[in-house]
């Protein structure tokens, strides 16, 4: 038996003496499928309009760009002039995730490269779209799947993030909710859900904030002020 081994027994053997482990397992079961919620602070009970401004204000706060747009039709000329902005590349290459509601719409354009799926390492933006945000954090929820590669969250230096403000919901806790529920056969999750919060940082050498470190340095958000079709 080796030490991790040793461990394990040693744990079980004092849980044994605290109850019956069928009984220990199923009263586990049981806590795990009530996903009892914890108390919930007052910034993340607010609805409606005052929900908007603090998804708003919590993700400048976090270094993130937020762009107000009407409509999903507005999307394009905000990438190309993302795109256009960027110092020292003169056609920049966007990777753009093969969601429905961005495939619909005309890329067409001789002044970028388009390309649709996973990013590659030379993908100068990427575009995506959020499942849903969190206006207690300004946090975006992206889920992993044929319409949203992870690899866009992460290889491109600029990521451009389309959200409908009706998908903003309080809290984390309302998210999971909704991750637990969205499927016809049961609660089955994807197989990465990936928070963003702002662009990546870190400040693990001498404590000096660097941004792109993991990712991104640049995260522009366009909240989409329109009802979803």
């Amino acid at each position: 038996m080796n030490a991790r081994e040793k461990i394990f027994a040693k744990i079980a053997t004092a849980l044994d003496g605290a109850g019956h482990k069928a009984v220990r397992e199923q009263n586990a079961r049981a806590r795990i499928g009530a996903h009892d919620r914890g108390p919930v602070p007052k910034r993340g009970q607010k609805t409606g309009q005052e929900l908007i401004d603090e998804f708003v204000n919590e993700a400048v706060r976090a270094d993130g760009e937020v762009i107000k747009l009407k409509s999903t039709n507005e999307i394009v000329e905000n990438v190309f002039s993302i795109a256009q902005s960027l110092n020292g590349s003169a056609k920049a290459n966007i990777c753009i995730a093969p969601n429905l509601a961005l495939s619909a719409l005309d890329w067409a354009d001789d002044n970028v490269n388009i390309s649709f799926g996973p990013a590659s390492p030379s993908d100068n933006v990427g575009v995506s779209f959020a499942h849903t945000g969190v206006g207690e954090t300004g946090t975006l929820v992206l889920l992993s799947g044929p319409e949203s590669p992870v690899s866009i969250n992460f290889l491109p230096d600029v990521h451009v993030v389309a959200i409908f403000s009706d998908d903003i919901l309080p809290t984390y806790e309302d998210v999971w909710d909704i991750l637990r529920n969205n499927n016809d056969v049961g609660p089955i999750m994807p197989r990465t859900v990936n928070w963003i919060t702002g662009p990546s940082r870190t400040a693990d050498i001498e404590q000096s904030l660097l941004l792109g470190a993991h990712g991104p340095r640049r995260l522009v958000i366009l909240l989409i002020d329109d009802k979803k079709t």
